[in-house]
């Protein structure tokens, strides 16, 4: 579940996707605190009505049952269309609020995750995120990829794709064996580089590594690289590769400017669906040769101050380097962002 400012939405999933919601303060830009007594108990069905209170609501709100329909408030709640998205139109990708308020930016957004055990994210690197909810949050806020999935209520609307780091969603050739993808201009690290065609191919190298676990790989299968007698791949990732090896890789997949090009070992028409799982783009330098703990942002948020995983809240703030005219599929209205686990 995820509170800001009293308000209470949910993470909706639709088969392997899954759509983080985002709610920023909508009056006021002061953050407010959790609630002390809220349990990790199971987020009501989507179909439910969602209720929300209304503007002049406390900064600090009474206690909240998750999967309750209603706020505990001794003010009356203004409800608010099932099943729409509380994220102003003027962005492409989220799709503008029916209900009774308007986001604004500011504020802080807590998530508060569970179960009791789980005390961090399963991954933060963008090669080895894989889990819907991993994948909607770190995707809402740090990790962007080619393409995306539509934020809407509708499902069937929920399947298809938007450019995110691409300026469209992918063309191929005429027997689908190619796609290519450009690649927008300004994107930037966080810490004022750009990112570049180079640094989307290095994240697909790291797809195949070994040394960084599992991951998904949907896409890196239909990569036109010879397989080994056992059905591996010949190339086992950027930090092992010979020069041959890495030639392998290179004739696969090839930038040129800013476009990148995926040559493929069979037609594939649903390519481009592939890409939103693993393939994120990560800066070389950056790189430590294992799982990414903390990993260089090129979304609208990145970590604050040093965390360590398993130790306490993940707390967010805005990326300084992130243009939004580069991205209009996240809104990103909180200022601030903090994940309690263990809930």
């Amino acid at each position: 579940m995820v509170k800001s400012q009293g308000r209470w939405v949910r993470s909706l999933a639709y088969g392997a996707t899954a759509l983080l919601v985002m709610s920023a303060c909508s009056q006021a830009a002061t953050p407010t605190t959790a609630p002390a007594t809220t349990s990790a108990t199971t987020p009501a069905p989507a179909t439910q009505a969602a209720t929300s209170a209304p503007a002049t609501q406390a900064a600090t709100p009474a206690a909240h049952t998750p999967g309750a329909s209603t706020p505990t408030s001794t003010q009356s709640a203004a409800a608010e269309t099932p099943g729409t998205s509380p994220i102003a139109s003027a962005s492409t990708g989220p799709t503008g609020s029916t209900g009774a308020w308007t986001p604004q930016k500011g504020g802080t957004l807590y998530l508060l995750t569970g179960p009791a055990g789980r005390t961090q994210f399963d991954y933060l690197d963008p090669q080895l995120v894989y889990t819907g909810e991993d994948l909607a949050f770190l995707g809402a806020t740090m990790i962007r990829s080619l393409v995306g999935y539509k934020y809407s209520s509708d499902p069937a609307e929920a399947l298809t794709l938007v450019p995110d780091m691409a300026t469209d969603i992918g063309t191929a050739n005429t027997d689908k064996t190619q796609w290519s993808f450009t690649l927008k201009d300004g994107m930037k690290w966080q810490d004022g580089t750009p990112v570049t065609c180079a640094d989307e191919a290095y994240g697909v190298s790291r797809a195949f590594a070994t040394e960084t676990g599992g991951g998904p790989k949907y896409a890196v299968v239909y990569l036109d690289i010879p397989k080994n007698d056992d059905g591996s791949s010949q190339y086992p990732g950027p930090y092992t590769a010979t020069a041959d090896q890495q030639a392998l890789f290179d004739q696969a997949v090839v930038c040129d400017g800013n476009k990148i090009t995926f040559h493929l070992n069979q037609p594939v028409s649903d390519f481009n669906y592939t890409t939103t799982l693993g393939f994120g783009a990560v800066s070389k330098v950056s790189d430590t040769g294992a799982p990414l703990a903390t990993p260089m942002s090129d979304g609208p948020y990145m970590i604050d101050g040093d965390y360590v995983a398993g130790n306490g809240p993940l707390k967010l703030k805005r990326n300084p380097n992130w243009d939004p005219a580069t991205d209009d599929y996240r809104g990103a209205y909180p200022d601030n962002w903090e994940v309690d686990f263990a809930l």
